[in-house]
């Protein structure tokens, strides 16, 4: 029996699909609250919810699935740290699969990545989800999330 589970999507990039079906993913259209409902229903069963930042409507939906208890965690995104950064102050408090399924860290917008180190995580509580079989994720980025 499943008590609750982490969904990820259908709202992701199309760009950062990763293993989901493109024909499955959707944006939050006007009313991203009845959105969350038409997918995932009275939210009884879900306890973590994987966003894309960058969707129009993501703020309202992340505060409105924060409100109600459920972790909300960003991930198969091609956001930029900015946004990450909004989802953030929006009531985000995950990442899912750190280093994979998001924009790779560059100097100039480190993208999700730099939620590792930005001076507005503050003392929020942040958890960060990895993958860890040596295949998706190098030791050297392992180390260097730990740290």
């Amino acid at each position: 029996m499943i008590n609750r589970a982490h969904v990820e999507g259908p709202f992701i990039s199309p760009q950062k699909k990763g293993c989901h079906p493109k024909q499955h993913i959707r944006d939050f259209g006007e009313d991203p609250i009845n959105a969350i409902h038409e997918v995932y229903g009275n939210l009884e069963n879900v306890c973590t919810v994987t966003i894309a930042p960058e969707l129009k409507g993501s703020e309202t939906a992340i505060k409105y699935l924060a409100d109600q208890g459920v972790l909300v965690s960003l991930g198969h995104s091609s956001a930029g740290l900015v946004a990450g950064e909004r989802g953030i102050a929006a009531g985000a408090r995950s990442l899912t699969h750190l280093f994979n399924a998001m924009q790779s860290f560059h100097h100039r917008d480190p993208c999700l990545i730099g939620l590792l180190t930005s001076k507005m995580i503050g003392d929020r509580t942040m958890y960060y989800g990895i993958i860890t079989d040596g295949i998706h994720t190098h030791d050297s980025a392992l180390r260097l999330a730990y740290r």
